[in-house]
């Protein structure tokens, strides 16, 4: 794994880099997106599982990471502004990732995507985590505003996008009443927003059997299971402040601030990425996953949102093709824990 740069719109943004396979020359190259408060080598234990399936990994650092270019401060205001301030914001970094890709395929020759007898190799597969879908739902929601050579130019190699473990609130859907999140609790102050956030996402809880089993009454009686089992021990409590600093960076987070965005940024760039794409790009699939062990926020984001894919819609609207998948047995840092089964989820799904 190597750590690399390149420069877009006079930013640089670094990167993790698992290097081609030798194994295959049509491999298909998976993109990682991290959330606030980690970065790209979060992702570093799925790395060495690369080379036996053929795919190389590149994980890039968001603005202020591990060497990408920090958030300028007009940025920030505009980020803790309102609705159309923060659009503005998160567009940028849509627009942003499409020309990372770009830049990606020119300078590394990343095979395209080809489907051959049912046989589909290449392409770029975006598996992006937690709330840094955020970014990647933009882009999917502002196809139509990308230079037409840079959107054709993408067309050609993404094929599936994978939204692993994304929160209800980064989907715009309303939480359910009586359920707890630190960042939305006034009563806290940042340095306990922080330590109650941590413990809130990185605990193991019972499994939901499936998404019918998600609902209020379930969520608030639900228990965790933090001394079941080792599988049950989330591995990141256990970090000394060196190993902790190869994977975050709360200083980071910190500086760009703990403001969630408002409610109908997330929600209308949902409707146009996923409910309403107007035929763009209409080959790339989008994968729900969410792990059954996670935080409650995800199982209701996914269940929420099946149900309003499975609602009839009008007959002109053109919806993507969205999948909505369950990974067993892992709570909101399956990559980290059990690398090898998120590897294997992820291959199972990014065509």
């Amino acid at each position: 794994m190597q750590t690399l740069t390149l420069e877009v719109r006079g930013l640089v943004y670094a990167y993790e880099d698992s290097g081609a396979p030798a194994s295959s020359s049509s491999y298909t190259t998976v993109l990682m997106v991290h959330p606030p408060w980690f970065h790209g080598r979060i992702f570093c234990r799925m790395f060495p599982c690369a080379e036996a399936q053929g795919i190389r990994f590149i994980a890039i650092h968001s603005r202020g990471y591990c060497g990408s270019s920090p958030y300028t401060e007009d940025e920030l205001d505009r980020r803790r502004s309102g609705p159309e301030e923060q659009e503005t914001v998160i567009y940028a970094d849509a627009v942003d990732f499409a020309m990372i890709m770009a830049q990606l395929i020119r300078q590394e020759g990343l095979p395209p995507h080809s489907e051959v007898e049912d046989v589909k190799t290449g392409g770029i597969c975006i598996f992006s985590w937690s709330a840094g879908c955020t970014p990647i739902i933009s882009l999917l929601a502002n196809i139509t505003s990308l230079d037409e050579s840079l959107s054709a130019l993408l067309e050609r190699y993404l094929c599936t996008v994978i939204l692993f473990d994304c929160p209800s609130m980064c989907y715009g859907i309303p939480e359910p009443t009586k359920t707890f999140h630190p960042f939305r609790d006034p009563t806290l102050t940042n340095e306990q927003k922080e330590a109650r956030m941590y413990n809130f996402i990185v605990t193991y809880y019972d499994p939901f059997e499936d998404l019918a089993s998600v609902t209020p009454t379930s969520i608030e009686q639900r228990k965790t299971l933090a001394s079941v089992s080792p599988t049950s021990r989330p591995t990141v409590t256990e970090f000394s402040p060196q190993e902790a600093a190869e994977v975050s960076s709360p200083e980071v987070a910190r500086h760009i601030g703990h403001d969630l965005l408002e409610w109908q940024v997330y929600a209308e760039n949902v409707r146009r990425a996923l409910l309403d794409t107007q035929g763009a790009w209409k080959n790339v699939k989008v994968v729900v996953a969410w792990a059954d062990m996670s935080v409650w926020s995800v199982a209701w984001g996914a269940k929420c949102l099946q149900e309003i894919l499975d609602s009839p819609a009008d007959e002109e609207v053109q919806r993507r093709d969205v999948r909505v998948s369950c990974m067993k047995g892992a709570n909101h840092f399956a990559m980290f824990d059990c690398p090898e089964q998120t590897v294997c989820f992820l291959v199972a799904h990014m065509h």
